[in-house]
């Protein structure tokens, strides 16, 4: 973590993997949470302020020698939000949402085929930064987003996050995904 007040988090997180007996890599590049992307076999991470092509490569290096087959997808977007989910999340297999700030939507397209697109506004609002819990089921702190995704079918649940988002967090950053088996 590269900001000190959450410097602090790491040795829990190392504790709760030992007594759980998780597999635990330190990575001596920094990488956010929130620039990591978990779809299918692929791994988004976003080049941001906070997360650079250095850790991507140690990912990359570090997944193969774990034999871990997951393709590492380096994304490029506007590094004045902070994160990837603060610009693009998925829904399920074939769907996501992405907003203007994204720079090279064709690499997510090829693996996300149908991308919902909104403002910048929206993303301002952290309008990608939902929780996907599966089964087309979402929580989500943006009305317009969450409006759009209840009419492409999704059941969406809002959740006013208001005085969060006014510390540059939404849904997205308030979870830790400890092991996640499904695909979507």
């Amino acid at each position: 973590m590269q900001k000190k007040e959450r410097q602090i988090e790491t040795p829990y997180i190392k504790e709760f993997s030992e007594k759980h007996h998780f597999k635990l890599y330190e990575m001596e590049n920094n990488i956010e949470g929130g620039d990591v992307l978990h779809h299918n076999d692929v791994i988004f991470v976003g080049l941001s302020s906070r997360t650079k092509l250095a850790a991507i490569d140690e990912l990359k290096a570090a997944f193969s020698k774990f034999k871990i087959s997951a393709e590492v997808i380096p994304i490029s977007f506007d590094t004045t939000k902070p994160h990837l989910d603060c610009v693009f999340n998925t829904l399920d297999k074939d769907h996501g949402v992405i907003c203007p700030y994204v720079f090279n939507y064709q690499d997510i397209r090829k693996y996300v085929p149908n991308l919902y697109e909104i403002t910048k506004t929206d993303a301002d609002n952290f309008g990608t930064n939902f929780v996907n819990l599966g089964n087309k089921k979402v929580l989500c702190s943006n009305m317009n987003v969450a409006d759009m995704l209840n009419n492409e079918g999704c059941d969406v649940q809002y959740i006013d996050y208001s005085e969060i988002n006014k510390n540059e967090g939404s849904l997205g950053c308030s979870i830790l995904y400890l092991n996640r088996n499904r695909k979507f």
